[in-house]
């Protein structure tokens, strides 16, 4: 009969590996999305409709910044450009700049969560194989084999 606490331990590794497809799942979404929308302001004619999908992509994809009242500001500022001739297309430029790092932002996180999710799934499928000699702990672990620690 397994005992209370190994029937714990695979409940907890069943759901810590179902959140981790789950974040895989979202990563690879977020991915996608991005690379269509990056895609979309690429093609686009001018700096004016370039920035005009860089806000609707931060808008769809990081849905904090809908409520940021900095986004709205930027969205002021492409409106008043189109029929204000005093607005810079530099100024436009580095604002389709911060869009772009912001999206990258979100990338990086997920990307470390991923990297995270990684080890942790490794630690959960290849618990290290603890064989003492003199002292040494060995662990064998799914990158290498006979790594020591002291």
């Amino acid at each position: 009969m397994a005992t209370p606490k190994s029937v714990l331990s695979k409940t907890l590794q069943s759901i810590t590996l179902s959140k981790i497809r789950e974040l895989e799942s979202r990563h690879k979404s977020y991915e996608a999305r991005k690379s269509e929308y990056v895609a979309k302001a690429d093609a686009a004619a001018d700096e004016r409709d370039r920035l005009a999908c860089l806000i609707q992509a931060v808008r769809e994809l990081y849905p904090p910044a809908a409520k940021d009242t900095g986004l709205d500001n930027l969205q002021r500022w492409l409106d008043q450009s189109r029929y204000d001739a005093s607005i810079p297309i530099s100024k436009l430029a580095s604002f389709n700049s911060q869009l772009r790092a912001q999206l990258d932002i979100q990338s990086r996180k997920l990307d470390m969560a991923h990297l995270y999710s990684r080890l942790l799934t490794g630690m959960l499928l290849f618990p290290c194989l603890s064989v003492r000699k003199t002292g040494v702990l060995t662990c064998v672990s799914p990158w290498q084999s006979g790594w020591t620690s002291r």
